[in-house]
């Protein structure tokens, strides 16, 4: 890794999407900084409840890193966390402890150095771990659930790359992202990216995988490439030379590409040819979603008024006013509901359907540049300028650690792992 960065935010409980529950932020350090980090023995107590688990940390993983501990929202009082470190050959990095108040409902952030002999030797929940209550059944500490139910760590993984990165999409184990000069990288998920080439110098902008694993990418003087998936990409012809930003589509043979100055082509397949659509805007589309049968389709648009475009899937377009007066960068949606990020500090747009508009605010004061809904979980990623990403779970969105202070300008995600991209080549992985 070329930065000593994982940097983690929240272990959300099964209760934490009807209430608000008590954070524990645990930033873990080393003597020096930058040790190699493999897996984190932890040991909390607050009112008098313990719990005893491990953390483990992605491959390649640097100190200082931070993980994320959820409590019933009642819990209140001294909160200390014991930890024992470990490094990729499970050699002693040290141990650390500290203290720190923790509020009923709310959060406290706690930096521990590791340094000290191990207090448990190494041993890995066998006994009295850490000197203390071991736990290796149901944790009465989190009410239902175990002590620790899930670690969101966010990992800045090596691109290999200053370009700015412009799109990311997965499929299966594989994920790509493309950028600047032709740019297109490869990983299935260990941290590992390889190059693939793109066969263009042309700048990339956006990536789409269909449900059959076909891939699509948009790009500046009307490049479109595809692949199905062998690491082989072919230039299909657009007729536009106008600079393709967005693609999406809801099958192998039904996708749709937006462009500058209003410009939408749509494609029935690889092999087919890709038609013009007029959608009456001149303003730059984007983004692109739709529900599963593509009988709703958002584009969204630099609408000066602030609108979005709109269509059943029968080549025509209709503009809609969602009344807020907002520019919209990116889309995406849950079941027939979009969500659109808006130009406005923190905003994101939505609609039922019906096509009226509502705005929900994220607690952030940055642009949005792009937005991902993952339908499995119902979660929706929020990325944007200084390092910014926020999720959404049950109506509330909450703000993420990530290390980072580049512009992210997209987001993907599955149930399991997340993906956000930016610039000079800022690659981050959610787990």
């Amino acid at each position: 890794m070329t930065r000593a960065s994982l940097l983690a935010l929240l272990a959300l409980c099964s209760s934490c999407s009807v209430r608000p529950g008590s954070l524990l932020v645990v930033s873990v350090d080393s003597v020096p900084s930058g040790a190699p980090i493999a897996r984190i023995h932890a040991y909390v107590v607050t009112d008098a409840r313990p719990g005893d688990f491990d953390v483990s940390l992605p491959p390649g993983s640097t100190t200082p890193v931070t993980f994320g501990v959820d409590f019933p929202p009642e819990v209140s009082g001294t909160v200390t966390a014991q930890l024992d470190g470990f490094d990729p050959s499970m050699g002693a990095l040290g141990s650390g402890s500290g203290s720190m108040a923790l509020v009923a409902g709310g959060r406290a952030d706690l930096s521990i150095t590791l340094g000290g002999a191990l207090v448990d030797g190494g041993t890995d929940l066998s006994g009295f771990d850490l000197a203390g209550v071991d736990l290796t059944g149901t944790a009465p500490d989190l009410l239902a659930g175990p002590d620790l139910a899930h670690v969101f760590a966010w990992n800045t993984e090596t691109s290999g790359t200053a370009v700015s990165l412009n799109g990311v999409y997965g499929y299966n184990n594989d994920v790509y992202v493309v950028g600047d000069g032709g740019l297109i990288l490869h990983s299935t998920g260990n941290g590992t990216w390889t190059p693939q080439t793109s066969g263009t110098t042309n700048n990339l902008s956006a990536i789409w995988a269909s449900p059959g694993g076909f891939l699509y990418i948009a790009g500046a003087a009307g490049t479109i490439l595809y692949s199905n998936g062998s690491g082989t990409w072919q230039p299909l012809t657009s007729g536009t030379t106008a600079a393709l930003l967005s693609v999406w589509g809801n099958a192998d043979n039904n996708v749709f590409i937006g462009g500058q100055s209003g410009v939408m082509v749509h494609s029935t397949g690889a092999s087919s040819q890709w038609m013009p659509q007029t959608t009456g805007i001149s303003d730059d589309i984007s983004g692109l979603w739709g529900n599963s049968t593509a009988t709703a389709i958002y584009a969204s648009v630099a609408q000066s008024a602030g609108g979005i475009i709109f269509s059943t899937g029968n080549g025509t377009w209709t503009i809609q006013l969602t009344g807020n007066g907002l520019a919209t960068t990116a889309a995406t949606g849950l079941g027939n509901s979009p969500y659109l990020a808006a130009s406005q500090l923190g905003n994101v747009i939505t609609s039922p359907g019906n096509g009226t508009w509502s705005t929900l605010n994220t607690g952030v004061n940055q642009v949005l540049s792009g937005v991902f809904a993952v339908p499995s979980t119902g979660t929706i990623y929020a990325v944007g300028a200084a390092g910014t990403i926020v999720h959404d779970i049950g109506g509330t969105w909450t703000p993420e650690i990530t290390g980072s202070t580049a512009s992210l300008l997209t987001v993907w995600a599955n149930a399991s792992n997340v993906y956000a991209v930016g610039t000079a080549g800022t690659l981050l992985h959610g787990f």
